[in-house]
């Protein structure tokens, strides 16, 4: 919502009607494109050791989707992520470091504020949440025995 207002032009942007344009940097649909493997033949590993080409590409301008053009995508893309800074097994940054990007708007939310947003998220209590936010191991879409519709996307403890 804040990169989006801050690009409005006249009208400030409706969290229920924000532009998809760059979406978030876990979604299968880019790699499985891009690759073009399809994600959920891979292990979560194998997805990381290609995540950051994935990112590269993207950088330089490659449509993500066939509605997306290089000509039509703006000079500055904006891309949600999750993940915390981490090195797949290769040793290369996840998300392609400066390759992947030019540079990083970093938006830190209260802890206070995320535990009860992860808990409706997860459907447990704030409790749980907040145990949840202090494991190193945990993330979004990390189970081992299933592909979520999302890319592993690992936070590490604060």
């Amino acid at each position: 919502m804040l990169i989006a207002n801050l690009s409005a032009t006249d009208v400030l942007a409706d969290i229920n009607d924000l532009p998809e344009r760059g979406g978030i940097a876990s979604a299968r649909w880019p790699f499985d494109f891009l690759t073009p493997i399809d994600s959920g033949l891979l292990t979560q590993d194998e997805c990381d050791s290609l995540r950051p080409r994935v990112y590269e590409k993207l950088a330089r301008g490659a449509p993500d989707d066939e509605y997306d053009v290089p000509d039509d995508a703006p000079p500055v893309r904006f891309v949600k992520v999750h993940d915390a800074y981490t090195l797949n097994a290769k040793g290369e940054p996840l998300l392609a470091g400066a390759h992947g990007a030019a540079g990083a708007v970093v938006i830190v939310r209260d802890p206070r504020d995320v535990a009860p947003s992860l808990a409706n998220h997860k459907g447990i209590d704030i409790d749980h949440a907040i145990d949840f936010m202090r494991d190193a191991r945990a993330g979004l879409c990390t189970a081992p025995d299933r592909q979520p519709n999302q890319l592993r996307q690992c936070w590490l403890s604060g």
